[in-house]
């Protein structure tokens, strides 16, 4: 068993992360005390020890959730392959979110020689996996788009040029090169999984639709998206009562093919432009619901634009949903527009009985918003404790990507490779490849085609 010793200071958080990187991540099993020393020490069973910086958690009480506390910027970069680390990384060298470059030199002028048994890091790894996981910026900053939302743009991930790489997987790569010369029990074992999930914004395009909408979704066709093929395409469904938002089947086929569910997350409200407009009551919804249910793939929740900031709304459309689903189970899902506050939706999750929410991806960017590929229980860092929900970080969007509202690749060559390369960093480290890809963007061919190599199993 390993011994952690810290510092007694903000303990619902340090008892919170240590769980999060010892328990959860790595599967060990530990004891924490707490002393004096503002210092992180980790012991082994062969009384190897294993000396961190205590950054974050060093802050003076009214600092804490200030910008006061956030990492100095620039931030400094460390090798940790000339300090002797062989671990997978994304790149030879990893941004110091909380830490000291000087901090072995400190430490042995206050504490004397460094003996062979001791190895001093210049990285707070606790302090910097809270700093990413909680959330910590987004309750403090600011910052926020047309729809409310923490842009990436504000994120320090992004603005220090590592929002593509799960920069916790990599420090927790660090810290077990570490600890495996201290104890003689393995690590958690892991496997790469790719999650493949499906927002139902809308089930359908024309059925229960006006001739009105109808005719701008047409003449959309030929002016915003410049695709004659796609309108006649979608003039001859029309005619042969085809719609091509249902894609159900075809999605299924995909992932059966390839040996994985995807999940369909289901909205049960919305009054706002931004919601579209379908009853769970409605027979063919039913039907769809069913099949998807049938079939062995899983159904969940997809609170509408408003309900992630209005708990009441939230719970009033998971009841709705519940009512709908009867007896099958609804285990996650994720806010619309990926509209969420921290903490506050994390606490609309918790007090449900669903199992994870998996909202936690930019809109404006793809990439690591929390800095892990893994699932971890979520903290609330104003009411300072751990919430009973599980997050599952989104890693990419499809029109985040696609998009000329965001990225801008366009369905290319260029896009599916930059979605690629951050299958293969979740890859790296064994994690999950969350992908969200709506159920309305199976109709154009190049994006299907891209789906389809997405969710295969070759990570090249």
């Amino acid at each position: 068993m390993l011994t952690i010793t810290c510092s007694a200071n903000y303990q619902p958080e340090r008892k919170y992360i240590c769980h999060v990187l010892f328990h959860e991540f790595l599967g060990l099993e530990y004891n924490l005390t707490f002393c004096e020393e503002p210092f992180w020490t980790i012991q082994g069973t062969n009384g190897k020890s294993l000396i961190l910086p205590d950054c974050l958690f060093q802050v003076a009480q009214d600092a804490w959730l200030t910008e006061a506390s956030f990492p100095p910027q620039p931030l400094a970069f460390w090798e940790p392959q000339r300090a002797g680390v062989d671990c997978p990384l994304v790149e030879s060298t990893v941004p110091v979110i909380y830490g000291n470059l000087d901090f072995h030199k400190q430490y042995s002028v206050r504490y004397g020689e460094i003996d062979k048994k001791q190895t001093v890091l210049p990285l707070d790894i606790l302090g910097s996996a809270f700093f990413m996981l909680t959330r910590y910026e987004e309750v403090i900053k600011s910052d926020r788009d047309n729809h409310d939302r923490f842009p990436a743009t504000a994120s320090l991930a992004f603005q220090e040029g590592f929002l593509e790489r799960p920069i916790i997987n990599e420090y927790l790569e660090i810290l077990w090169f570490y600890l495996q010369q201290m104890i003689t029990k393995q690590r958690k074992a892991r496997e790469f999984t790719i999650v493949p999930t499906h927002d139902v914004d809308a089930p359908y395009r024309y059925r229960g639709v006006s001739m009105w909408t109808i005719g701008r979704s047409l003449a959309g066709d030929l002016i915003k998206r410049k695709s004659p093929p796609l309108f006649c395409e979608n003039i001859r469904n029309i005619l042969a009562r085809k719609d091509p938002y249902d894609t159900f089947g075809t999605i299924m086929d995909i992932s059966e093919r390839v040996g994985l569910a995807s999940s369909f997350y289901f909205m049960a409200g919305g009054k706002t432009p931004f919601d579209p407009a379908y009853s769970l009551d409605k027979p063919e919804i039913q039907k769809i619901i069913r099949r998807i249910d049938k079939r062995g793939h899983h159904i969940g929740f997809h609170p509408s634009y408003e309900a992630g900031l209005n708990q009441q709304i939230w719970q009033e459309e998971l009841d709705a949903l519940q009512r709908a689903v009867g007896d099958i189970p609804l285990v996650g899902g994720r806010e619309h527009f990926l509209r969420f506050q921290t903490p506050l939706t994390w606490r609309f999750w918790s007090a449900s009985e669903l199992v994870y929410d998996t909202t936690l991806s930019f809109a404006d960017r793809a990439g690591f918003r929390c800095g892990v590929c893994y699932p971890f229980q979520v903290f609330d860092v104003e009411q300072r404790k751990m919430l009973n929900i599980v997050e599952r970080p989104l890693v990419m969007m499809e029109c985040t990507v696609i998009d000329e509202r965001y990225m801008h690749f366009g369905p290319t060559q260029e896009a599916l490779e930059y979605m690629k390369m951050l299958k293969k960093r979740c890859s790296i480290f064994y994690g999950e490849f969350v992908l969200l890809w709506h159920n309305t963007r199976f109709v154009d061919e190049d994006e299907i085609e891209m789906y389809k190599i997405l969710v295969a199993d070759d990570i090249g």
